[in-house]
């Protein structure tokens, strides 16, 4: 039997090894943790495979052994494993868009001149809005330490009397 190397879980089982009983069924099993099952497999020119199925298998070393039948048997392990999930890294694919030239026209850079201004202006009042703050824990703060030291004027004017 070739060596066998580690399978992942939900992968096939290929076991697959040489013989001289040309014709003949080789009987291979795959045992513990849990019994995969038994297949055979004929040998047709020296050698013979055959596949299981691991979608229902635990993780873990199994036993796989090959019989001829006539008390010729060679065993070997192998591990079945969870599945090493890579996550594919998509491949730039480079797009080659042409950058339009646009010849503008005499009454197209008037417009373009006379609308510059008034541009600039809504971007200049977005921005200034934007910078306003409103009032959120600083006025809270404030307002606690007016009641604080209310409260303190109190007591202190209290003890006087």
């Amino acid at each position: 039997m070739t060596a066998i190397a580690d399978v992942e879980l939900g992968s096939d089982l290929v076991v697959a090894g040489t013989s001289n009983r040309e014709g003949h069924p080789i009987i291979v099993r795959v045992t513990r943790p849990i019994n995969l099952g038994t297949k055979f497999a004929t040998v047709e020119d020296g050698k013979f495979k055959v596949n299981f199925s691991t979608s229902e298998a635990l993780t873990g070393e199994y036993t796989v052994e090959a019989d001829d039948g006539e008390s010729h048997v060679d065993t070997t392990t192998v591990n079945i494993v969870m599945p090493v999930r890579t996550q594919a890294s998509p491949t730039p694919v480079p797009v080659s868009t042409p950058t339009p030239t646009l010849t503008p026209t005499a009454s197209q850079e008037m417009q373009a001149h006379a609308s510059t201004p008034t541009t600039q202006l809504e971007n200049a009042s977005t921005s200034t809005s934007s910078k306003l703050t409103v009032p959120g824990f600083e006025a809270v703060f404030v307002i606690t330490a007016l009641v604080v030291v209310v409260a303190v004027s109190v007591c202190i004017n209290k003890r006087r009397r």
